[in-house]
């Protein structure tokens, strides 16, 4: 399917502006209830702000085991699941690995709280 082709027929809206609203979205063609009315691709991937520790290869909840080494990336030591450390987790490797290796950056998982991270807060600025 192609994507631009997708994205375009699907928006059926204009951006308009008045000095009292402000800027504002108005539906241009006849529509049917909860139809979708735009559709935009992400800038970019990243795992949610101060959200837990997920993979950042696949962004699945990261659950350390008692060998955490083994749920990590083996070149820069950051959350990655074993499934996508097998399958070469292209993304990852492509964006922040190489950046931490050469920073020398470690992650530090604090247990403290499991449903906070904030040091994966930098991700999606790298990405």
């Amino acid at each position: 399917m192609d994507i631009s082709k997708a994205l375009h027929s699907l928006d059926r809206t204009a951006v308009r502006s008045d000095c009292l609203f402000g800027r504002y979205l108005i539906v241009e063609k006849a529509v049917k209830a909860k139809e979708l009315l735009v559709e935009e691709l992400p800038f970019v991937y990243g795992p949610k702000c101060n959200g837990p520790v997920v993979c950042l290869e696949c962004y699945k909840p990261f659950k350390f085991a008692d060998d955490a080494k083994c749920q990590l990336c083996p070149i820069c030591n950051w959350p990655l699941c074993k499934d996508c450390s097998n399958t070469g987790a292209n993304y990852h490797r492509r964006w922040e690995c190489s950046v931490f290796c050469e920073a020398k950056v470690k992650f530090y998982h604090l247990k403290c709280n499991e449903n906070e991270c904030p040091q994966l807060d930098c991700i999606t600025t790298l990405r």
